[in-house]
């Protein structure tokens, strides 16, 4: 389920990894249509699985249950409704449905090594993934190589899959701490565990690398926006959440001491980019380099007063200027450099 998870992740950040995984899957289901064909041939596959259905709807008449919880469910159902107060420790009925056919799974830790296999199958897995799609990146982002294919899914990629990827990243931290949360920190074989884990850990380093290259190419030939400088905030925030863990993973930290550290770290760097007026930043920024981006001058113009008197020492670069991209990629039909100005007349006449 893990891989399946990262297997979407990552081919909705990479046109060319979906791609690959497509003819992966494509080859898979060749293999058990070849090797299972045989059974549907004189079986249809609905019929089949409208057996199946029959089958889990009457396993009560054809499989003994040694469990009497469906027993005592039925025996705390009422057929008069009554007024229930709320409870923190009661359990709904579905719960208990769920702990028939689960046993102790839902009350109880996994045993250690029945979570040592899960863990380093699961990091196993995640490697060679990630590994595959870091290779794609690599050869097509990095090096710059298939160009021709990058030039036409270049803004989907930049758009979509940073999202996916910064998710991905998150995600995986989350998994990391999870299977460090207990004692399989002390068990006898977790040294292995750690170094998959490591390893993917310098991996989703890589992955980061890829989605700051990627952000670079975007502020290059677009300028700057408060999505874009997000992205590098999200980047520097994944690099230090991914830290942290290691801190917790090599020095068996608690999740409390994870908690206490990012807080501290991220409430000192928002204390820090709010000494910057990212809108006159921003601006700045654009307007300086208008000879090598695309000036929107239409979101320009839609940031706080506070951009007024950089915005009217620069009134002439308030129009649409061609991007030095290769990738020719399209915007949004500018407006006249006249139509700027008027724009820019009517906010500064506010405070006349």
């Amino acid at each position: 389920v893990i891989v399946t998870i990262f297997t979407c992740l990552y081919s909705a950040a990479s046109s060319v990894f979906a791609r690959y995984a497509e003819t992966a899957l494509i080859y898979i289901g060749d293999f058990f249509e070849h090797v299972f064909g045989f059974i549907f041939d004189d079986l249809s596959f609905g019929r089949f699985m409208h057996f199946c259905f029959g089958l889990i709807v009457t396993a009560g008449l054809l499989i003994a249950f040694f469990d009497k919880s469906l027993q005592q469910i039925e025996v705390k159902c009422k057929e008069q409704l009554n007024r229930v107060r709320k409870n923190v420790n009661q359990t709904t009925i579905w719960f208990e449905v769920a702990k028939v056919f689960s046993g102790s799974l839902l009350t109880k830790k996994l045993a250690l090594k029945t979570e040592f296999i899960i863990g380093f199958i699961s990091f196993a897995a995640l490697n060679i993934l990630l590994l595959f799609l870091n290779g794609i990146d690599i050869w097509w982002l990095w090096l710059g190589k298939g160009r021709n294919f990058a030039e036409i899914n270049y803004s989907a990629d930049l758009h979509d899959g940073t999202n996916s990827l910064i998710f991905s990243i998150g995600l995986a931290m989350a998994i990391i701490i999870y299977f460090f949360r207990g004692n399989l920190n002390f068990y006898s074989k977790s040294k292995t565990l750690r170094i998959l884990a490591f390893a993917w850990m310098v991996q989703n380093l890589i992955l980061i690398v890829s989605v700051l290259i990627r952000d670079g190419y975007y502020i290059e030939f677009y300028g700057l926006t408060y999505k874009r400088i997000g992205v590098l905030v999200f980047a520097l925030l994944c690099i230090i959440g991914l830290i942290s863990v290691y801190i917790k993973v090599s020095k068996q930290k608690t999740f409390f001491y994870l908690l206490k550290l990012n807080g501290n770290i991220w409430f000192a760097l928002l204390l820090l980019f709010s000494l910057i007026n990212w809108d006159v930043f921003i601006v700045k920024y654009n307007l300086s380099h208008s000879d090598s981006i695309s000036v929107d001058a239409d979101y320009l113009l839609s940031l706080s007063d506070k951009t007024l008197p950089v915005l009217d020492r620069n009134r002439t670069k308030l129009q649409y200027t061609e991007s030095k991209t290769e990738y020719r990629t399209e915007i949004a039909k500018p407006e006249t450099l006249e139509s700027n100005q008027r724009k820019l007349n009517q906010r500064i006449g506010f405070f006349k």
